[in-house]
């Protein structure tokens, strides 16, 4: 019998917006946003008053902090939604199923990694896990991360998906998911008996993790 479990973009937006609330090393960037889009109303809606008044020093001494503040707030929040993205919207035609015993995760990576040493990109990565290895499972409830201790196949592909480039045993934490999948892909693990172990992660920024 075969699972699928679906990933669509709104999913993705959403567990986005989630792990943006719930994980703990975006905070500071949620408040220099607030700070920036505060200080944007503020010294726009003055620098208008003076400019109808034609008041015009006076007008840029609250214009140009203003200017300052959305260029501080674009600086921030690039990165913020960018580094955010990782492990959802920055894996491209994602599938994952279950089927025979096993589970089976397969997206395209643009931007290039590295797993085992080996630098990753430009192609599909194809994870293959045996339910019967997964040891245990961590999962954030809070953000909906999980990562799974299991023996598994990774494989790399450029193009045809018959033919890998590359492909070795992994054994361990590999790879990181977000249950925003329908049916849940949390769900699906507590139904396989799977023990679970509920943690806060500490996401790094420079975490290159699959």
């Amino acid at each position: 019998m075969r699972t699928d479990f679906e990933l669509t973009r709104k999913a993705k937006r959403k567990a986005r917006r989630l792990r943006k609330k719930k994980e703990r090393v975006w905070r500071k960037f949620r408040i220099s946003c607030r700070i920036c889009t505060f200080t944007m109303l503020i010294t726009a809606i003055i620098s208008c008053i003076y400019f109808r008044r034609m008041e015009y020093m006076r007008f840029l001494a609250f214009a140009i902090p203003c200017f300052i503040a959305y260029v501080v707030w674009v600086s921030v929040w690039i990165p913020y939604l960018g580094f955010a993205s990782h492990w959802l919207q920055d894996r491209l035609d994602e599938r994952l199923w279950a089927e025979n015993g096993k589970i089976n995760h397969v997206f395209r990576k643009m931007v290039v990694t590295e797993i085992n040493g080996k630098k990753i990109g430009g192609g599909f990565v194809w994870f293959e896990y045996e339910i019967a290895s997964i040891r245990k499972v961590k999962y954030d409830p809070a953000s909906k991360r999980i990562e799974l201790d299991a023996r598994g196949t990774f494989k790399y592909f450029l193009e045809d998906l018959d033919n890998p480039e590359a492909q070795w045993d992994i054994d361990g934490p590999s790879e990181v998911f977000y249950d925003c999948s329908s049916p849940s892909f949390a769900e699906f693990l507590c139904s396989c008996g799977i023990p679970f172990e509920e943690t806060t992660f500490n996401f790094k920024i420079k975490d290159t993790s699959l």
